[in-house]
């Protein structure tokens, strides 16, 4: 069962990626599900979900400049997070992540509004 809802998040996440972006909502809760520490799961997700964040970064490349404060912005917090994230227990982790997710979905999604 654990077999079939793993493979399922991920050819959802790579839908997802494809049209959106995001499938690391898809692929973490599905780790965390079959078994996966929280901090195991983010990390595990974060690399499954990369060769599409590779492909879409060289299909944007002329538009790098313009978010070149967002990468290096979005670097540092990852550089600075990793360590906080493996230092906290899991059920913070857990926690911290969700909350995030849906900050970050509530923006994306209240965008279209203002």
């Amino acid at each position: 069962m654990d077999w079939i809802i793993l493979i399922s998040a991920a050819f959802g996440a790579g839908v997802l990626n494809t049209i959106a972006g995001g499938g690391i909502f898809l692929t973490f809760p599905a780790l965390v599900f079959a078994g996966l520490p929280p901090v195991a799961a983010n990390a595990t997700s974060a690399v499954a979900v990369l060769p599409g964040y590779l492909s879409g970064t060289i299909g944007f490349a002329r538009e790098l400049r313009t978010i070149e404060r967002a990468l290096i912005l979005s670097a540092i917090g990852g550089y600075a997070g990793a360590p906080i994230a493996k230092a906290l227990p899991p059920s913070a982790v857990r926690l911290i992540v969700i909350a995030v997710g849906f900050g970050v979905s509530a923006i994306f999604f209240a965008r279209r509004f203002l």
